[in-house]
């Protein structure tokens, strides 16, 4: 074989080798395309890792940084009725704070059932989170009472490393969404605030168990009336030793009462092998 050819040959391969390396490089770099989950909750710890925060345990910080919380009122519930507002604000952020600074399950229900809740029957609980069973082989109880299993939950290693210890502030960190909830969506509107839907929500996220129930549910009110004014409250929350992570609120409006109710808490953007998202609501 000739220099000319050799050389010619040895050029055909590096080139062959480099295309097969930058196909690689591009196949398995995390981008939205190959990754969408990693890619955006990389995204989200970047954008949420700069952000202030406050502690939750300073319940008047709490309430100074719910009130600059961003509203979006694409159908106009709260137009004219600013009291609405106040009082989802009130609702979410006393929820909050009483949760993150509960020394026990029992005082946390008992804040829970002086406001009109109680807890879920064992068919409410497992017709969205599944067995009861599952819990108590987790809890090591050989019980399916709900509030007993509530309480070996709450009181387990990986609910407590999931508690969060500040809540980030300002524009960003938290916002309010409005619409309904009707027999074909749980929400018309999607919450996306200054930082976007996709750093909200991402790719993946966790339904934290909610055990309690108000008295009267968002399905027997759209049933009643075909809709159902609803909310979701976004903040971003701080966990010890991990990355921050979306957490929300949802609730929704009784209309006789005007009463908001909470009946559920969700994590988002934040998938960690090993880790906990939410604690026991």
């Amino acid at each position: 074989m000739t220099k000319r050819r050799l050389a010619t040959v040895l050029l055909v391969l590096g080139a062959g080798v480099l295309s097969g390396a930058g196909a690689w490089y591009r196949l398995s770099r995390v981008n939205r395309e190959s990754d969408p989950v990693r890619y955006w909750m990389a995204e989200g710890a970047r954008a949420y890792s700069s952000l202030p925060t406050v502690p939750v345990l300073d319940s008047n910080e709490l309430a100074q940084a719910a009130a600059a919380a961003t509203v979006e009122d694409a159908e106009g519930v709260v137009q004219g009725r600013p009291e609405l507002l106040d009082q989802l604000r009130a609702t979410v952020f006393q929820f909050l704070s009483t949760r993150f600074a509960a020394s026990s399950a029992e005082d946390y229900a008992a804040w829970m059932q002086s406001r009109g809740y109680r807890f879920k029957s064992p068919e409410e609980f497992e017709k969205r989170y599944g067995p009861l069973s599952d819990q108590a082989e987790l809890s090591g109880l050989d019980s399916k009472e709900v509030p007993a299993l509530f309480a070996a939950m709450w009181a387990s290693d990986p609910s407590r490393r999931a508690m969060p210890n500040a809540i980030c502030r300002g524009r960003e960190a938290m916002t309010i969404t409005l619409g309904h909830s009707n027999h074909n969506r749980f929400a018309t509107q999607d919450l996306s605030g200054v930082l976007g839907f996709d750093l909200w929500h991402g790719g993946a996220g966790a339904t934290c168990r909610f055990w309690m129930q108000p008295p009267v549910t968002r399905e027997e009110l759209v049933a009643l009336h075909g809709e159902v004014v609803s909310a979701q409250v976004g903040v971003i929350a701080c966990v010890p030793g991990f990355v921050r992570r979306p957490l929300i609120v949802n609730l929704f409006l009784e209309p006789d009462s005007t009463r908001w109710w909470i009946d559920g808490v969700s994590v988002t953007n934040y998938v960690v092998p090993g880790s906990r998202a939410c604690i026991e609501y």
